[in-house]
C-alpha cells in the first residue's frame, strides 16, 4: 500500500496539516509506504514536513518526500508521487493534507477491496473537522451534470448502504494499481486543481470497473484549509475541471454544457470572469482530451443520480435571488448551492443505474 499526500504552501494551517499527516504516518496498517510531494512550496512547510517525517522514521514508517521546484498542479504532483509508488504496491491511497484519517480507515478499505475485486477504488464517509457532521458520504453526478454529494452536514451517526457512486472524493480515496495500469494513466495533468478526481471516476468506469462507498468512518476534513486566498483562481479551475470533463466524455457535450453555464452568475458575480474563463479553457481542453478520456455509453456508463430538469431550474432561480439580496455573498451562495444539491439527491431516492 502506497499513501500519497501532496502540499502546497500550508503555513495559514499548519497545525491542521501537520496533525493531519501524524494521523497518516499513524494509520494501523502493514506494509505501507508514505510519499509527500510538496508542490514547490516558498512558506517553509516543507521544512515543517520534513521534521515530522524523520520524527516518524525511528518508529519503521517507510516514507518518503519528494521537493518540487514549482506548482505542477494537484493531479500532476499526484501523478509524480504514482510514479514513486513501490512495485509491490497493490493500491494506493489519495489522503489530502488537511484531512486526519480514523486510524484503522485503510486497513477496512483494503478489505472491502479485496472482497470486491471489480472494485477500481473506495471512499468512506468523510467527517467536518469538528467530528460532529458529514462532509459528504459519497458523489455523483447527476445526468445533467450536477455534481450531488451525500449527506452533507448530516449527523456523523447517519447510515448510509455501500454503493456504487460516480466518483471518489479526492480527499481521502484508494485505488487499484491493476484499475490504473489497465486505464493507462492516473489523473490527467491537464486539470490543474479540479476535474481530476471524477475524470479519472468516469474512466475507470467506462474501462469497465465499479467505484463504491462503504459505511466506514474515513476520517476528519477541515475543507479548504489549503485553498484560502485563491478564491479567484478556485472559480477558473472548478469550471475548467467540471466543463472539460463534460466536453472530454459526453457525446452530447454541446447540449449539456449550455444547462450548466447559468450557474456562472450565481450568487455574485465576483468571481464570474474567472469563472467563464474557466468555462472557455474547459471547451478546448475537453476537446482536445477526447480521445485520451473514452467515451460513455449506456452498457458501460458510470452510476448517475436522475434529478428533474424543473427541481434544478427551480433551485437556479432561488440562487439568483440570493445573488439580488443586500447580504449576499459568494461565499454564502456557495454554500446554499452545495447543501440545496445534497438535500434534492435525499428527498428524491435517486434513481441510479451502471
Amino acid at each position: 500500500m502506497t499513501v500519497i499526500i501532496v502540499n502546497y504552501n500550508s503555513a495559514k494551517n499548519l497545525k491542521i496539516v501537520l496533525e493531519s499527516v501524524e494521523a497518516t504516518l499513524e494509520l494501523d496498517y502493514s506494509p505501507m509506504e508514505v510519499i509527500i510531494v510538496d508542490n514547490g512550496s516558498t512558506d517553509g512547510t516543507d521544512k515543517a514536513l520534513q521534521e515530522l517525517l524523520s520524527k516518524h522514521a525511528n518508529k519503521g514508517v517507510n516514507a518518503k518526500f519528494i521537493k518540487l521546484h514549482k506548482n505542477v498542479g494537484f493531479g500532476a504532483a499526484n501523478n509524480i508521487g504514482y510514479a514513486h509508488c513501490e512495485s509491490s504496491s497493490k493500491y494506493v491511497a489519495l489522503i489530502n493534507s488537511d484531512l486526519a484519517p480514523a486510524k484503522r480507515s485503510l486497513t477496512s478499505f483494503v478489505n472491502y477491496m479485496e472482497k470486491h475485486p471489480e472494485t477500481a477504488g473506495v471512499q468512506g464517509k468523510i467527517l467536518t473537522w469538528d467530528g460532529n457532521r458529514i462532509d459528504n458520504a459519497g458523489r455523483y453526478f447527476s445526468r445533467s451534470w450536477f455534481m450531488l454529494p451525500r449527506g452533507v452536514m448530516k449527523p456523523a451517526r447517519t447510515k448510509y448502504p455501500e454503493s456504487s457512486v460516480t466518483y471518489l472524493d479526492g480527499a481521502y480515496s484508494v485505488y487499484s494499481v491493476a484499475a490504473i495500469r489497465k486505464v493507462r494513466t492516473f489523473f490527467i495533468k491537464e486539470f490543474f486543481l479540479y476535474g481530476d478526481d471524477y475524470e479519472i471516476g468516469l474512466r475507470l468506469w467506462e474501462s469497465g470497473f465499479a467505484l463504491h462507498y462503504c459505511d466506514v468512518i474515513a476520517g476528519r476534513h477541515y475543507r479548504g484549509a489549503t485553498m484560502e486566498g485563491i478564491e479567484a483562481s478556485l472559480a477558473y479551475f472548478q469550471w475548467q475541471g467540471l466543463i472539460g470533463t463534460i466536453v472530454a466524455h459526453d457525446p452530447y457535450w454541446f447540449i449539456m454544457v449550455p444547462l450548466r453555464l447559468p450557474f456562472i452568475f450565481r450568487s455574485t458575480t465576483t468571481y464570474a470572469k474567472f469563472a467563464t474563463k474557466g468555462a472557455l479553457r474547459g471547451i478546448t481542453l475537453g476537446l482536445r482530451l477526447k480521445r485520451r478520456c473514452g467515451r460513455m455509453s449506456r452498457n458501460r456508463g458510470p452510476r448517475l443520480a436522475h434529478l428533474p430538469l424543473l427541481k434544478l431550474w427551480a433551485l437556479l432561480l432561488k440562487m439568483t435571488l440570493i445573488g439580488q439580496g443586500k447580504e449576499a455573498s459568494n461565499a454564502r451562495g456557495g454554500i446554499f448551492l452545495h447543501h440545496s444539491l445534497a438535500r434534492l439527491l435525499e428527498d428524491s431516492e435517486v434513481g441510479l443505474r451502471t
